[in-house]
């Protein structure tokens, strides 16, 4: 009898279920217990923070970082910021550029190296490559691109690039589990963020056509990232599981839900630069 392989387990990564309010009364907690967690019911269930006090206007409750923040490619030309923690780089005095030559700014130097290895530029960076043609060129051209005006594209890249980055990290090449997945989602705190493929949505957001754009991106990325196996980097060596297109992050039922990640937490700040217009 034929051994069946762990990557064709019953569970799927994206099934597992959201956590409910009572998971986050320990980060509630650390900020005073000032806010509590619990169901609302404009969002048809989500999650949502209640104060449990009176709350000043201007008054700071807590502070977090993103999960994911990434520079839109259209305001690249305008705006040059770190391509790590996105601090403005006019003025920075320890200024620096990716080592590979691709063009990517950083403020210093730490952001340049955890960029490259704790990141996910070690597997997007197109600097080596001369072509094009090549996957990851083409990726990153249709990122800058943008052809559905919405940036998705350049941000489920990321999101990919980094839980493929954290797997390797691990370097655990045995482990071929969905498990496995969900461990490197969890690293790039992208996990309890997952509730439901784009294209299962009503009205323009979902359908047919969100299932097209979504099948196309998971072939670029899934392109992309196969030519560091191609070229013998070993930048994947320990992420199997994150490249298998049936239940990785790199299949187009694992974009739709990346993509539903976005459409549902996603938030547009705009920054305008204080370069003069002639300025580069």
């Amino acid at each position: 009898t034929p051994r069946a392989s762990p990557l064709h387990d019953a569970t799927m990564w994206w099934d597992d279920p959201l956590p409910d309010a009572a998971s986050f009364d320990a980060l509630c907690a650390k900020v005073g217990g000032r806010v509590r967690a619990g169901e609302s019911a404009t969002t048809g269930g989500g999650r949502a923070l209640f104060a449990t006090a009176p709350v000043a206007k201007g008054e700071i409750v807590f502070r977090e970082s993103p999960s994911l923040i990434l520079q839109d490619p259209a305001n690249r030309p305008l705006a040059r910021a770190c391509a790590r923690c996105h601090s403005m780089l006019r003025g920075a005095p320890n200024e620096t550029v990716c080592a590979q030559g691709c063009g990517e700014g950083y403020c210093d130097e730490r952001c340049r190296v955890a960029h490259v290895e704790q990141g996910s530029h070690g597997l997007l960076c197109v600097g080596p490559i001369d072509s094009w043609e090549h996957p990851l060129a083409a990726l990153k051209l249709a990122c800058a691109r943008d052809d559905d005006g919405d940036g998705h594209l350049a941000l489920i890249a990321e999101m990919c690039a980094r839980c493929i980055a954290s797997a390797a990290r691990r370097g655990d090449a045995s482990s071929l589990s969905s498990s496995s997945v969900a461990a490197a989602l969890d690293d790039a705190n992208l996990r309890t963020y997952v509730a439901g493929a784009v294209w299962d949505w009503t009205g323009a957001s979902g359908g047919d056509g969100a299932r097209g754009r979504c099948e196309a991106h998971a072939r670029m990325i899934r392109e992309a990232m196969a030519s560091h196996e191609e070229g013998g980097s070993g930048k994947l060596r320990g992420a199997e599981a994150l490249m298998d297109p049936a239940r990785g992050v790199v299949g187009a039922r694992a974009v739709a839900e990346l993509a539903g990640v976005l459409a549902r937490n996603v938030l547009a700040v705009a920054v305008e630069s204080s370069a003069p217009a002639s300025a580069p």
